[in-house]
């Protein structure tokens, strides 16, 4: 299986940025789909996407080559479109947020 050479630059980070974790190999990983002009693009060619060797890499049951398995630490908040989210979002903005509370349920 021949694979492009990647730069681990994330990885070399290292702590507090990401975490070594042990990885829970999936039984019997299959490819689903496959988009053949991204893949080309990455210089992966059909021999590799084909092959089980290449469904147990993309599943994380096989480390990419040169790469340990880590987990990203959570730094930050996520938003969206809820109710809940955009109260939390106008706390932010506003001067009075470090003693206002946050409203909750309030979706009126």
């Amino acid at each position: 299986m021949k694979l492009p050479s990647i730069t681990p630059r994330f990885a070399a980070l290292g702590e507090p940025y990401s975490l070594p974790i042990p990885t829970r190999p999936l039984p019997n990983p299959r490819l689903l789909h496959l988009n053949v002009g991204l893949a080309a693009e990455l210089g992966l060619d059909g021999g590799t996407t084909g092959a089980p060797e290449f469904a147990a890499l993309m599943a994380g049951n096989t480390p990419w080559p040169g790469f340990d398995a880590r987990a990203s630490v959570y730094a930050g908040h996520q938003s969206g479109s809820s109710c809940r989210s955009s109260a939390m979002a106008e706390r932010c903005r506003s001067p009075r947020s470090l003693t206002s509370p946050v409203s909750r349920g309030n979706c009126s």
